[in-house]
């Protein structure tokens, strides 16, 4: 049998070992791009391509003002992972980046579906992956995007979930979406949730048995996100405006409403501190509020602030957090927010948004740790109640991948 993964995402590059010409590194996988030999010319063997083929569709857009979202980051090294392991990957999608490191690693299979509207393409992916499934015998099948053909489940949101903390009711649209989103979670055997505050919302809203949901955060690039010395840091302050002496919240964000940039405006107005906005430009004026554009390198962005804002009303991980944390900065939560329950009280200050004294209360306690020196984290993986880092993601998911296959017939266990 074959294993495949599915994807409907953006991509994004990260970096990727080199060729196993280096043998310790990859002694499975040759790194150069796939040719119909057996080895490279450095003599790097070629994989069993009936080990795993991994069908991971992408749809390449442009990053958003944080790279490496969610899915994104998995993505990256999607084909890198399976290598390592000694699996061959395919990529099916609407759009393979050949520009893209990991390109080489991986047998593309393109769906089509640039000629539909946007909202009919999850739906003619879902169709067309199932009848590759079928024609190709890919088991088990890792599905980062939404699809009934999944064996593994990867589960990123809660459309229901969402909608319900937005204050908004279900349209036509919201419910062909969460039909195919019911289809991904209710036929897979496991489902790999990104926070237990999404595992939870997965048995509330579709029921689905609890057994079978397992808690895997995801992952972020630890050599990209890490704290910068003082002179740097001080030289990323000064190129975005802000003086030593103020106080800088930051606030990445393309969707303002779920983001809750009106929640972060009102909480610091007043304050003696700058909110800096990195993503689309904010839809208030106010004195205190600086929008720096539209930034890919928020590696250079979370060091020169002194905390992150996330009064999200909904974000089932938040990625920025982890980012935020690494890079050195402390953030501002709020409690529902996914990622809180990973970050300890060093490194978070919660808050509950729907009390304003409870938001007014972190913002005092985060002015107050920059009064007394004690705002940085020098040691940002203390702080993180998981190994951050993508290869140990990528190995919780092929560990499954591999119980799978072990275990066609009988219901999948926790791997160990």
């Amino acid at each position: 049998m074959r294993t495949a993964s599915a994807t409907r995402t953006s991509g994004t590059s990260a970096r990727s070992p080199r060729c196993s010409a280096s043998p310790t590194a990859w002694p499975t996988r040759c790194r150069c791009s796939p040719t119909p030999s057996s080895s490279c010319s450095a003599g790097c063997p070629r994989p069993r391509a009936d080990t795993c083929a991994a069908a991971c569709a992408a749809r390449h857009q442009q990053p958003c003002a944080s790279p490496q979202r969610g899915h994104r980051a998995v993505l990256a090294d999607a084909g890198a992972g399976p290598a390592r392991a000694g699996h061959s990957s395919a990529r099916g999608g609407q759009d393979l980046d050949r520009r893209l490191e990991e390109a080489a690693w991986v047998d593309a299979v393109t769906v089509s579906v640039g000629w539909l509207p946007g909202k009919l393409r999850d739906a003619r992916f879902d169709r067309r992956l199932r009848q590759l499934k079928a024609a190709r015998n890919w088991y088990p099948l890792v599905a980062l995007n939404q699809t009934g053909a999944a064996d593994i489940a990867i589960c990123g949101s809660n459309h229901p979930a969402y909608l319900a903390a937005m204050g908004r009711g279900a349209g036509w649209w919201d419910r062909r979406k969460m039909a195919l989103e019911r289809a991904h979670l209710q036929n897979s055997r496991v489902i790999v949730a990104h926070s237990r505050l999404l595992a939870d919302q997965v048995v509330e809203h579709y029921g689905v048995d609890a057994a079978k949901i397992h808690v895997a955060y995801p992952p972020v690039d630890t050599d990209r996100f890490r704290p910068v010395d003082p002179a740097r840091r001080r030289a990323l302050r000064s190129a975005l405006g802000v003086d030593e002496a103020q106080c800088a919240f930051l606030l990445a964000s393309t969707g303002h409403a779920r983001k809750g940039l009106d929640l972060a405006v009102e909480a610091l107005r007043g304050r003696g501190a700058v909110l800096l906005v990195a993503g689309r430009p904010p839809d208030v004026q106010a004195p205190h509020v600086r929008y720096v554009g539209y930034r890919t390198a928020m590696e250079e962005i979370y060091p020169a602030a002194d905390f992150t804002f996330m009064p999200s009303r909904y974000e089932p991980f938040g990625l920025v957090g982890i980012e935020s944390v690494l890079c050195g900065t402390p953030v501002l939560v709020e409690r529902r927010v996914g990622c809180a329950e990973t970050l300890d009280d060093e490194a978070a200050l919660r808050f509950d948004a729907d009390h304003p004294e409870s938001v007014a209360a972190a913002v005092d306690a985060a002015l107050d740790r920059l009064r007394s020196g004690r705002a940085r984290l020098a040691q940002p993986l203390r702080h993180i109640g998981y190994a951050p880092d993508t290869q140990a993601h990528l190995d919780t998911l092929l560990a499954w991948v591999e119980r799978l296959k072990a275990s066609s017939s009988a219901d999948p266990t926790e791997p160990t």
